[in-house]
């Protein structure tokens, strides 16, 4: 229950601010018809910004694989995507995906 919990925080808090830092933008969802699955994406103007939730304070290149899988499928694998986290540190986990905890995003010194 703790992962739904904190991936509906996430979403509601992206959802919060993307019209104040994202005028236009949109947020959605993806699942495609071979099973792959993004936690969130952002639609900006052209700009596609794929992104995974985990609430653990860790994640590992293991966590990527979506992320990667569809940067290669729209064809941009040298596209950048993130995954938020519960744990404090921002670090790249896989080549173009880079780990940012939840709190960089709900405060003010993140």
């Amino acid at each position: 229950m703790r992962g739904a919990l904190f991936e509906m925080a996430v979403m509601m808090e992206i959802e919060a601010l993307l019209p104040i830092f994202a005028p236009g933008a949109r947020l959605a969802w993806l699942r495609t018809h071979d099973g792959l699955e993004i936690d969130g994406l952002i639609h900006w103007g052209r700009r596609r910004i794929p992104f995974e939730i985990k609430a653990a304070r860790t994640v590992t290149p293991d966590d990527a694989r979506p992320l990667r899988r569809w940067l290669e499928a729209i064809g941009d694998p040298e596209g950048r995507a993130f995954i938020i986290h519960a744990g404090d540190e921002i670090y790249p986990v896989a080549r173009n995906v880079t780990a940012i905890p939840f709190r960089a995003w709900t405060s003010a010194d993140g």
